[in-house]
Parts: structure tokens; C-alpha cells; sequence
């Protein structure tokens, strides 16, 4: 029997629906085999890597919901019947591995979208997004809205990420993740990307909302409300190693 060769001719992406082009030679196939997998680590809502079957008339599939920001590999192979058992042979499969920018990628169902203005040019919103990761997007005068891009985490979708900002071009963000631990990042004019989140402590429901000020440059206090309603406060100085251990408020 001659054998099938299946080979991928075209593949783009846009608004996160990825569409392929393919075509098998060397026999007349009765089905085809498709596959999509991210290669980034595990997040909510990839690809689950089932294989899905087409009829083999098929030259095309598409897959909608490919979030930015990810690598995934699509995977295709023609099949054909070659006795009355109904047995068949397939050939090996053909793949191709892609990146999905944030212009061309699909941004997830995010809540409790959280803003703040750094001046009066400048605008910036926070949401976690239902991949875990906290999202962003920020408006310029000149440039006008950003594509929404992914600042790496993981926590529970529909979770309050609060932004304050302390000094000028900077930007702190403030998230309580399911171990109950306060968690920040943060950005300053200049760099080229968040820092890495880092633990400040504390014991609160997942979830709960920080509420952060910032009464003088170079200072910030927090207040968040634990298990029994009670009010707990911490706060950073600039130059300081780190945030004080909370405390309940008025203590």
C-alpha cells in the first residue's frame, strides 16, 4: 500500500482562533487526526490535548480561545481504511509549534477590573483573568489603550488585585491568593517588566480585598480584614527591608 504523507500548508491566528491548513498525499484518507497542546505550563482553560477526528474530505480546522502570551504545538495525520476489517494506517504526524502574541490572542473573562491614574496622561487597570494570571492594560495620551498583556501568578480567577502607587512612575500591586498570604509586585519607570511576586505574610480569607494607601512618598499602609472581621494593618517604608509584620488595627 502506498504510504500517506500529511503535511500542514498554512496556519494563523487571530482574535485567538487559530486556523490550519493541511493536506495528506500518497492515498485517499477517510479521516483525519488533530491535536493542540500548549507548551507553557499548565493553566486553566489550555488546550486539553484531546484528539479531535475530522472527516477526510477535510483541508482546514480551526480552534477558538487561544490566550496571549502562550506557546502551543498543533498536531495533524491522515488515516485510510486499507481492508474490509475496517483496519487502517495513518501516516506520522505532521506538527507545527507557535507562539500567540497578545495583539492576536484572546484575553480571558476577568472581574473586579481595579484602575489607577499615575497622572494625568497616564491610566492603568488590573484584573485577574480566568488563566490565574493578573492582566493589565494601560492609556497614554499619545498612544491611546494598550493590548491587554499578562503579568505571570497564579491566582483564583474573579480575585481583587489593588494598585497604589507611592512615587512617581511606580506602581505596587497588592493580591491575597488562596493560602491566605498577602502577596505584591511591583513596577517602576523604567523597567521593562514586573518584578517577581513576593509573600508579605498574614493569614486572610483567599480572595479578600487589600485596600492600600499612600499617605507620603515612599510609604505605603495596608489594611485588610481577616476570618473574623477584625481589621489588620501593615506598611512599608522606602529603604526598609521589607513590610512589617500585621498587626490588628489600633493595637
Amino acid at each position: 500500500m502506498t504510504s500517506i504523507t500529511t503535511v500542514i500548508n498554512s496556519s494563523s491566528v487571530q482574535g485567538g482562533t487559530l486556523t490550519v491548513g493541511f493536506g495528506s498525499i500518497g492515498w485517499e484518507v477517510d479521516s483525519v487526526n488533530v491535536n493542540l497542546v500548549t507548551l507553557d505550563p499548565p493553566f486553566p482553560g489550555q488546550p486539553d490535548g484531546v484528539q479531535r477526528e475530522l472527516d477526510g474530505s477535510a483541508t482546514s480546522c480551526t480552534y477558538q480561545h487561544l490566550i496571549g502570551g502562550h506557546r502551543y504545538r498543533f498536531s495533524v495525520q491522515g488515516c485510510a481504511k486499507y481492508d474490509s476489517t475496517g483496519s487502517s494506517t495513518c501516516s506520522e504526524w505532521a506538527s507545527i509549534d507557535f507562539d500567540v502574541s497578545y495583539d492576536n490572542g484572546w484575553v480571558p473573562p476577568m472581574q473586579k477590573v481595579r484602575a489607577i491614574a499615575l497622572d494625568a496622561d497616564r491610566l492603568d487597570v488590573f484584573a485577574v483573568a480566568a488563566d490565574q494570571r493578573v492582566w493589565t492594560r494601560w492609556w497614554t495620551e499619545e498612544a491611546r489603550w494598550s493590548a491587554w498583556q499578562a503579568i505571570e501568578g497564579d491566582f483564583s480567577p474573579g480575585n481583587a488585585v489593588t494598585p497604589v502607587s507611592c512615587n512617581p512612575g511606580q506602581i505596587d500591586l497588592f493580591v491575597v491568593k488562596d493560602d491566605g498570604q498577602l502577596w505584591t509586585t511591583r513596577r517602576t519607570q523604567g523597567m521593562t517588566s514586573w518584578a517577581q511576586w513576593q509573600g508579605i505574610g498574614g493569614k486572610f480569607p483567599p480572595g479578600n480585598t487589600v485596600t492600600p494607601v499612600s499617605r507620603d512618598p515612599g510609604q505605603i499602609d495596608l489594611f485588610v480584614v481577616n476570618d473574623n472581621g477584625e481589621v489588620w494593618t501593615s506598611w512599608w517604608t522606602q529603604g526598609s527591608p521589607g513590610y512589617v509584620p500585621f498587626h490588628l488595627l489600633g493595637t
